[in-house]
């Protein structure tokens, strides 16, 4: 009598169900709730990258020089400039920090359109005509700018008395002047005052001034360029 064996079919393996996205939220096979916090995230990102600094290039800055405004360069020395151009380096009288404006390392620019004046204060020991050469030379050595003395060198009175020298120039992007204080050392900071080898004196205290324009906005700006210069005093700054 033979015996017959049942055969036992192995059971089938069995596999992890495949989660499937609802139609809902599946775009071209994507599962849109991914999706939709990527592209914030990354909207976010292009915002900060390109949109924020484009609004800042496209808002100018705007500090605009106001009638009996003078800008503070140090140890009460001052110049007025023109009313309405705009102030892009530089501290107003009485705006100055607690510690004040150093008198050794004092820089200030005003501008309007294609016109501009920057002045920088420090110490000299010389004169004002050996100062002015001096800035020549380094405006010279400056390769992109085409420096050109263009005219006579004169002798320029402040309406408060200071004297300086002043001299015209051309250059690659249009016209332009230098003029330069040595002042009184009586006028010289605390901080300025710093024997040089053994000449037994201080520097003394300096401003040089700089105006570059175009040619056009030189002659348009010339009686206000001259009477920012004329405005150049020192003196107890309130």
């Amino acid at each position: 009598m033979r015996s017959h064996t049942t055969a036992t079919s192995a059971s089938p393996t069995r596999h992890a169900p495949t989660h499937r996205v609802p139609v809902r939220h599946r775009v071209f096979g994507l599962d849109t709730r991914v999706l939709w916090p990527a592209a914030t995230v990354l909207a976010v990102g292009q915002l900060w990258s390109v949109g924020l600094p484009a609004l800042n290039d496209a808002v100018g800055w705007e500090d605009p020089i106001a009638a009996g405004d003078s800008i503070d360069m140090g140890n009460g020395a001052r110049f007025v400039p023109p009313v309405g151009w705009q102030l892009e380096e530089g501290t107003r009288v009485g705006s100055a920090p607690v510690s004040g404006v150093s008198a050794k390392n004092a820089s200030a620019r005003v501008a309007t359109g294609g016109a501009e004046i920057s002045a920088t204060g420090g110490t000299f020991d010389g004169d004002a005509d050996a100062l002015l050469d001096q800035v020549n030379a380094n405006l010279s050595a400056e390769s992109t700018r085409q420096f050109t003395v263009t005219g006579a060198r004169n002798t320029l009175v402040t309406t408060s008395g200071l004297v300086g020298v002043v001299e015209p120039f051309t250059s690659a992007t249009g016209d332009g002047l230098v003029a330069t204080f040595v002042l009184p050392t009586a006028g010289v900071p605390a901080d300025a005052q710093e024997q040089s080898g053994d000449r037994g004196r201080p520097d003394a205290q300096a401003l040089t001034f700089v105006v570059d324009a175009t040619r056009e906005q030189f002659a348009a700006h010339s009686a206000e360029i001259d009477a920012a210069l004329q405005s150049v005093a020192m003196g107890v700054n309130r």
